[in-house]
């Protein structure tokens, strides 16, 4: 095996079909593995370049040409990592860095497949030759010949935001692999390089927040820089690339430095923040009890804007979830006094998804003291729910009722269930107010399936021309697979009720209907969401 050798078939490999590219790779190994660790520095220079160069373009196009390619770089770093003269040992080094770095602006690292190869081919490398023993500060191999190529890849990781996701977590696993097998050099220039980057490519963030032994206060630093004070809006991503550091936030970081700044920075940059927050909340594994109020005073703010909405209601839930009942007490009840005292219609509607998440997120925690006073038919809420102008807002008033009702014990549902069954009855009631009770209720009773209800002979009653309008309603289809919901789940416990009063057609309708039972539960979620 010669450097000759390696040259011919470097000549041949570009035109070559994919058959033939495999024969020489395979060739190349054979002569590789006869020698064992026996490679010359000139050997491993042409080995390095032939994989480098020539076979690594070929490799997306034919897959099974990796395995071939990293056993050769595997053979050449072995047989470096065996040479007893440092300055062979650096020289080849610095060739196969070098010459990466060339490849990264040759190749189109910037393609996701690509830059997993690359990594990966470094990756074998560090490992087969050591390199992390063979740095020294005056010889022809330094920490800076390693930097440089990062620093060239860097330039093609910006791209990354739009790679498909099995791919940005491929590269993230890949790079983070790297930086473990040479940690004293990566990653101190990889936290100088997020310090001085005014917009640090994701993948990067997202391999170094994952890597152990990363300084913590360097880490919650450049996270109060890149996500908090964002001046633009961040992508999903790049979001998930910080959580860890969020995640990882004790009760002391969260009260002393991210939240202050979070909520100064929701002032001074709106946009970002109202993407940024909530990210930051719903990656925190702490109790949020003590800081339930701060953190939830905007939320109906956020809730106001339709296109993140959204994102209102994750950060609700997620406080909900990490806070105690007594905490979210106050929240919850001056959410209910803006219900009552609100001027502008969204304000009112973005209290009442404030009150409908926040208790919607915790079903089956028990009562609470909000929840008790919330079935007062007299209260705001059931005031609104009947009587408002605004259809989205009777919509959103009967959904705040029925998670309400769901906090409650089952034998104080009563009132809650009476104000619900009042808009099916009702022929001014608008349709979606309607179509929300009735979610509602099918919610309520799937909860109760089993246990008999004091309420549902009313609902019968109420309902019973609902349950065969979409034979000449199409557009009410929902409304009648809604009712059939509720009556399946009373069916179990109260068949005796329903049986007195539904008509025999519609009792064969309900037995044939059972799976259309099933599946209006399931719309019923969906609505409820």
């Amino acid at each position: 095996m010669t450097p000759r050798l390696c040259k011919s078939l470097a000549q041949e490999l570009p035109s070559a079909a994919p058959k033939r590219c495999r024969e020489a790779l395979e060739e190349l190994l054979e002569k590789a593995q006869e020698r064992k660790k026996d490679l010359a520095p000139d050997l491993c220079k042409a080995l390095i370049t032939f994989v480098a160069s020539m076979a690594a373009p070929r490799v997306p196009m034919c897959m099974s040409l990796q395995f071939l390619c990293l056993e050769l770089l595997g053979r050449a770093g072995s047989s470096v990592r065996a040479y007893e003269d440092d300055a062979s040992k650096a020289d080849v080094q610095a060739f196969f860095f070098k010459l990466m770095k060339k490849e990264a602006k040759t190749q189109p690292c910037f393609k996701p497949r690509i830059m997993v190869l690359m990594l990966q081919y470094l990756l074998r490398w560090l490992h087969s030759s050591n390199a992390q023993k063979c740095l020294s500060k005056e010889g022809a191999f330094k920490a800076e010949v390693v930097t440089s190529l990062l620093d060239a890849w860097c330039s093609e990781m910006a791209r990354c935001i739009r790679w498909p996701g099995r791919w940005q977590l491929k590269a993230t696993r890949s790079l983070q692999k790297v930086m473990g097998a040479m940690p004293e050099v990566i990653l101190p220039w990889a936290l100088a390089f997020l310090k001085k980057s005014e917009d640090p490519p994701a993948l990067l963030v997202a391999a170094l927040t994952r890597t152990p032994n990363v300084e913590r206060s360097t880490l919650l630093e450049l996270y109060s820089k890149h996500v908090l004070e964002a001046k633009k809006v961040l992508t999903d991503f790049t979001l998930h690339a910080w959580s860890p550091v969020a995640a990882a936030s004790s009760s002391e970081e969260l009260a002393q430095q991210l939240l202050p700044l979070a909520l100064r920075m929701m002032k001074r940059q709106p946009a970002p923040s109202a993407v940024s927050f909530p990210s930051m909340v719903g990656s925190l594994r702490l109790d949020l009890s003590n800081h339930a109020k701060e953190l939830l005073e905007t939320a109906p703010e956020r809730l106001k804007d339709k296109d993140r909405r959204w994102l209102g209601r994750e950060l609700v839930k997620d406080v909900a979830v990490n806070s105690s009942a007594e905490a979210l007490l106050a929240v919850a009840e001056s959410w209910a006094e803006l219900v009552k005292k609100a001027g502008k219609v969204d304000e009112k509607q973005a209290a009442l998804q404030a009150l409908a998440e926040r208790h919607g997120g915790a079903v089956g925690s028990g009562p609470d003291r909000f929840a008790f006073g919330a079935q007062d038919p007299k209260g705001p809420l059931a005031k609104v729910a009947a009587e408002d102008a605004n259809e989205e807002t009777r919509y959103l008033g009967y959904r705040a009722l029925g998670a309400l009702a769901l906090r409650l014990p089952s034998n104080l549902q009563d009132q809650v269930v009476a104000e619900l069954l009042k808009p099916l009855s009702d022929k001014k009631a608008p349709d979606r107010a309607r179509l929300a009770a009735l979610a509602v209720l099918a919610q309520l009773a799937e909860a109760r399936e089993g246990t008999s209800c004091a309420w549902a002979g009313s609902f019968v009653d109420k309902a019973l021309p609902l349950l065969t309008l979409a034979a000449t309603k199409p557009v009410q289809r929902l409304s009648s697979l809604l009712g059939f919901a509720v009556c399946g789940s009373l069916a179990k416990a109260d068949g005796e009720v329903l049986s007195s009063k539904m008509k025999k057609e519609q009792l064969s309708l309900l037995k044939e209907m059972r799976r259309g039972a099933r599946a209006g539960v399931y719309h019923t979620r969906l609505l409820i969401r």
